[in-house]
């Protein structure tokens, strides 16, 4: 515990620095990539300053622009945009038709590291809505501020009612499977004996 209050004093002392380092410089581009960093490893729908940033990163990636950069972001702060598939998008957000599986409602997945330990991975569309999987050292980290603006809790909302059918299933006798995400995936039913 003591450890985890280290790790969310340090990451708070490294954003307020790439904060000001931002804010003095004059480079657009630097100032961009970090003020992007700054902003998407927090809760940045909450901050309007973070809002317009934010969302011209999604349209530039959209269009298939290079992610951002941060020169000043210091080791083990970074981020980065992968494209999701069916395993990596969460049960949840999967959208499936006649021929199977048809994509994510968050096709995006941007990963944060802070300190080098992940901090968060934020699902995002090109509508720039997003859904956000905050680890345990950035939900605390970001709650214990006085103040501070309300985290992204779309992720944990979502997961919660859609974990609702765990308990149809085992009360029909199944057996429940998991995505990686902790999201409910397929239930595995009894056979039944005999016809019918």
């Amino acid at each position: 515990m003591k450890s985890q209050n280290i790790k969310a004093k340090s990451w708070v002392i490294s954003m307020a620095l790439a904060m000001f380092s931002m804010f003095s410089s004059t480079a657009a581009n630097a100032a961009d990539g970090c003020k992007f960093l700054l902003c998407i490893a927090g809760p940045w729908s909450s901050i309007s300053q973070c809002v317009p940033t934010v969302h011209a990163v999604f349209h530039d990636l959209a269009r298939g622009r290079p992610f951002p950069t941060c020169n000043m972001a210091g080791a083990g702060n970074s981020a980065n945009n992968t494209w999701v598939g069916e395993s990596s998008c969460p049960s949840m957000y999967r959208r499936y038709g006649e021929n199977g599986y048809e994509g994510c409602s968050y096709p995006g997945l941007i990963s944060v590291s802070v300190n080098g330990a992940p901090w968060s991975q934020v699902f995002w569309n090109t509508g720039g809505s997003t859904s956000t999987l905050y680890s345990n050292t950035a939900t605390t980290a970001m709650t214990q501020q006085t103040g501070s603006a309300p985290i992204d809790d779309h992720f944990v909302t979502d997961l919660n009612r859609w974990n609702t059918q765990v308990t149809q299933c085992q009360g029909s006798g199944g057996t429940v499977e998991f995505d990686s995400f902790g999201a409910f995936q397929r239930c595995y039913l009894p056979e039944s004996n005999g016809g019918g």
